[in-house]
C-alpha cells in the first residue's frame, strides 16, 4: 500500500488551524479542571441543586432538553459579551464576565445534563452527536497527554489543584469557628 501523497501547503495550515482551535479550549479546560473540580464538587452539595437534579431526573426527555437549554442560551451570549468587552480594553470586567459565564455553565449545564443524560440520551441524534464530539475530543487530548508541555502544565495544575483543596478546607474551618458559638 502506497502513502497518501502530502497534502498542499493550504490544507496543511486549514488543518493545523483546526486542530488548534480544538486543542486549545481542551487543553485549557483540562488543566483548569483539577483547580476547580473541588469548588463544582462543594456548589454541587447544594440543596438547591440537588433538588434541581431530583426534579430533572422525573421529566421527560423533551423538557430536560428544554431545561438545558435555557442556561445555555442565556449564559453563551455572555461569554461573547465578555469577549467583547476584552477586546475593547475593559479587561478585568470581561474576565470577570467570562468567568462567571464559564462557572454557570459548568455548574448549570453540567448539572441539568448530568441528571437527565439517560434520558437525552435516547434521542438518536444527539448520543451520535455526543460520541462524536467525546470521540474528537478524546483523540485531540490523548495527542496533546504525550506532549512534554502536557505534562508541565500538568504538574502546574496539579500544584493549584491542591492550593485550591487548601483554600476551601481553610474556608470551610472558618465558617464553622463563625457558626459556633462562643462558650463563656
Amino acid at each position: 500500500m502506497t502513502p497518501a501523497p502530502p497534502r498542499p501547503r493550504y490544507q496543511q495550515i486549514f488543518f493545523a488551524g483546526g486542530r488548534g482551535l480544538i486543542a486549545v479550549p481542551l487543553l485549557a479546560e483540562s488543566l483548569a479542571r483539577p483547580a476547580y473540580r473541588p469548588v463544582l464538587q462543594a456548589i454541587s452539595q447544594l440543596t438547591f441543586l440537588k433538588r434541581l437534579e431530583r426534579w430533572i431526573a422525573t421529566k421527560p426527555r423533551w423538557l430536560i432538553l428544554a431545561v438545558i437549554a435555557v442556561p445555555f442560551l442565556g449564559v453563551e451570549p455572555l461569554k461573547v459579551v465578555g469577549l467583547l468587552w476584552i477586546g475593547e480594553g475593559l479587561i478585568l470586567r470581561g474576565v470577570g464576565l467570562l468567568a462567571f459565564a464559564y462557572g454557570a455553565s459548568f455548574v448549570l449545564v453540567e448539572r441539568i445534563y448530568h441528571a437527565g443524560r439517560d434520558k437525552l440520551r435516547t434521542y438518536h441524534w444527539l448520543a451520535v452527536s455526543l460520541d462524536f464530539v467525546t470521540g474528537i475530543r478524546d483523540a485531540v487530548l490523548a495527542n496533546l497527554r504525550k506532549t512534554r508541555a502536557w505534562q508541565m502544565a500538568e504538574t502546574t495544575a496539579r500544584a493549584a489543584a491542591h492550593s485550591a483543596r487548601a483554600s476551601l478546607h481553610w474556608m470551610k474551618a472558618q465558617m464553622q469557628r463563625i457558626r459556633r458559638p462562643r462558650q463563656a
